[in-house]
């Protein structure tokens, strides 16, 4: 899921969000998703926990580069 910038703060991102809880606490089925820092925010207000971060790094040479994510799941009833 992505929000265009120009779009972000206006809570389309948590609508969505939300959307998919309400199908997965129906189904009872846990939700995962990789976040970037900019929906941490987001994902925590909405009940979610983070896992795991990942920071991925360019190893090719004269590439220095890195970013980070975080793994953040939710599941129904705590899961």
């Amino acid at each position: 899921m992505a929000v265009d910038p120009d779009h972000f703060r206006r809570g389309f991102g948590a609508m969505l969000c939300r959307y998919s809880i309400d199908i997965a606490a129906k189904d009872n089925v846990p939700i995962g998703v990789i976040a970037a820092e900019t929906g941490m925010k987001l994902y925590a207000s909405l009940g979610y926990s983070t896992d795991v971060k990942v920071t991925l790094t360019d190893g090719r040479e004269n590439k220095e580069a890195s970013v980070d994510f975080w793994v953040q799941k939710w599941g129904p009833h705590g899961i």
